[in-house]
């Protein structure tokens, strides 16, 4: 892309680059795909400065707070100044908000509603778009309803979402079908590599998966879902060495995923590196409420504090066991 490239050579430099709204907007979509939300916020306030009143940049930044920031009121205060309640994008945010709340009923309602007034040259694209909303929220079922009303235009662009809703249903083979046959037309499609893994992964098969995530990875170095995937498609396999390899990379992009340093912690102490494994450990220690998930990383931390002789943060890990038990 090469407004990506301008852009990031702009901000390499310190210098400001003039793009449209929607440029800014389709770069922050593309750091936010690749979670490097960081940056996908930067762009958000770069446009904001350079299109305060843009309704484009306000739904851009909607957006950031919704899906990066899981800040629903703020969303619904930004949507709030747009000024074309009938742009597409206003309303699907709008009815993303609305699941954000729970509320899968008046969301589909609503997209009804918009959907019966559009002419008839529109209505394909709505359909898409309003499954893709739906899946993206786990709301599988009026997914498919809505897919359904595509039918007799089967395209590529349908097939995606089918093998999205049939993986979502534990339709591991159907869906891993229709996705090698979209990868013969798209073999330069990474997030089709991706889920592919993913839906081997759940087949056991893993050295397809591990495969998969080759190809994936080798057309996007920074698709963290990817690497994600390798790393515990390798701790899965019991080849830690490799796994702490793909865990270090994603998170250097995802530094918060809780589940990622507790899986590379366990990486290197089956591996006999546990002075590696302690700052993973104490990374997620305060993000954990529940009792016994702390539990659980004090008592690794126990074990390898003994291990590298540190007896006394041994001994106090151990207590914090036995106190988190008492309260």
């Amino acid at each position: 892309m090469e407004n990506l490239r301008n852009y990031e050579a702009a901000v390499g430099k310190g210098e400001h680059i003039f793009l449209d709204a929607d440029d800014l907007a389709d770069i922050a979509d593309y750091y936010h795909q690749n979670s490097l939300f960081s940056k996908a916020k930067e762009v958000g306030q770069y446009a904001l400065k350079l299109f305060p009143n843009s309704d484009s940049v306000l739904l851009l930044n909607a957006n950031i707070a919704l899906h990066i920031d899981d800040d629903v009121e703020e969303a619904r205060r930004i949507i709030g100044e747009v000024s074309n309640k009938n742009d597409a994008d206003y309303q699907f945010i709008t009815a993303e908000i609305m699941l954000y709340d729970g509320n899968d009923e008046e969301a589909d309602n609503y997209l009804w509603h918009f959907f019966n007034n559009l002419p008839e040259e529109e209505k394909a694209f709505f359909i898409l778009d309003t499954c893709e909303l739906f899946i993206s929220n786990e709301y599988f079922d009026k997914a498919e309803k809505w897919l359904n009303l595509y039918e007799g235009n089967e395209d590529d662009d349908w097939h995606e979402l089918k093998a999205r809703i049939l993986f979502a249903h534990g339709k591991h083979k159907e869906c891993a079908d229709i996705l090698n046959k979209l990868l013969d037309k798209q073999p330069h499609d990474e997030f089709l590599w991706c889920m592919l893994a993913k839906t081997q992964y759940m087949m056991n098969d893993y050295n397809s998966a591990l495969n998969s995530c080759d190809f994936a990875i080798a057309l996007s170095p920074f698709n963290t879902e990817s690497l994600q995937v390798k790393a515990y498609t390798l701790y899965t396999i019991e080849n830690f060495s490799d796994a702490i390899e793909y865990y270090n990379r994603y998170l250097k992009y995802v530094p918060d995923d809780i589940k990622a340093h507790e899986y590379i912690a366990t990486c290197y102490m089956r591996t006999s590196q546990p002075e590696l494994a302690i700052p993973h450990l104490l990374a997620v220690l305060d993000e954990y409420e529940n009792s016994d998930e702390k539990k659980n990383i004090y008592k690794n931390l126990a074990f390898a504090y003994s291990t590298i002789n540190e007896t006394e943060k041994a001994i106090e890990a151990i207590d914090n066991i036995a106190e988190d038990e008492s309260n």
